[in-house]
């Protein structure tokens, strides 16, 4: 007899524990879905900073001067960063 009241207690406990885990999913799902919410928000507000152009040069044109400005910038980023290490800026 008293092997039944444990069994009784202990599938209380499993289903009590087994529903406050449920409770608990189905909250963070919410908070999910408000934190995804804000997330497309916040893209949605800030999306006024894309930006397009139109080039009127030809693909192989605008492609040679992306690559000459790039490397400009990069000659320009070794230099003064070898000017930094040598203790001159």
């Amino acid at each position: 007899m008293q092997s039944a009241w444990m069994l009784v207690l202990i599938m209380a406990f499993l289903v009590t524990s087994t529903a406050l885990c449920c409770a608990q999913s189905a909250e963070n799902d919410r908070r999910y879905e408000e934190l995804a919410g804000k997330r497309a928000r916040a893209v949605a507000r800030n999306f006024y900073h894309h930006a397009e152009w139109s080039a009127k040069a030809s693909v192989s044109e605008t492609a040679q001067a992306l690559l000459v400005t790039m490397f400009a910038s990069l000659a320009v980023n070794m230099f003064l960063s070898s000017l930094h290490s040598w203790g001159e800026l």
